[in-house]
């Protein structure tokens, strides 16, 4: 695995410190880091890749969490197969965007959370990948996290933190769902 991991990489373009994946080296690199998420992660925020100190910017914006499963090619026929998945996760998605056979769901925080400390946000991000963990039998993985959009973070420091990925956090009555290839609309 880690020769694929490094082959990935190495054959990605860069420009000066950052690398740039193509979309299907981005899905290979995934697969094979998914296994060892919480590590990489962590592995990322040593670097420097990732903005660990979210926390300390007041009003910092975070959409959420991420995380996508596959159909099988030319199998999605309509919204009943994707409701059929969803319906099994104990915490529903905010948004659900279809493109062609990849789902990707975005698990967005339904109220403002409080993290008190860089390492809030990390254990965020674990209890995250720990649920996520929990359905990797229906093919779902973890695939990051966007920090765009609303304004969902506070870091008051006299409140508790909500660090954990939980139902009353982030669980969603209805959800959006956007089809990139538009075969699903009117169903």
């Amino acid at each position: 695995m880690k020769n694929k991991i490094n082959g990935i990489l190495e054959n990605a373009l860069r420009e000066g410190k950052n690398i740039k994946l193509s979309s299907n080296d981005y899905k290979e690199l995934i697969k094979y880091l998914n296994p060892i998420a919480k590590k990489f992660v962590r592995m990322l925020c040593d670097q420097g890749h990732i903005k660990s100190d979210i926390v300390n910017i007041v009003g910092s914006k975070f959409m959420g969490l991420r995380a996508n499963f596959k159909l099988e090619k030319g199998t999605l026929k309509d919204l009943a197969q994707v409701d059929n998945i969803i319906s099994k996760l104990r915490i529903k998605p905010k948004l659900i965007s279809i493109n062609g056979n990849d789902i990707d769901l975005f698990f967005q925080p339904n109220q403002v959370i409080n993290l008190k400390s860089n390492n809030d946000y990390i254990d965020l991000v674990f209890s995250f990948i720990d649920y996520i963990s929990e359905y990797k039998d229906l093919g779902i993985k973890f695939i990051g996290w966007n920090l765009e959009n609303h304004q969902l973070i506070s870091n008051i420091h006299n409140n508790d933190s909500n660090n954990s990925f939980t139902e009353e956090l982030f669980n969603w009555s209805e959800c959006d769902i956007y089809d990139w290839s538009e075969q699903l609309i009117g169903i």
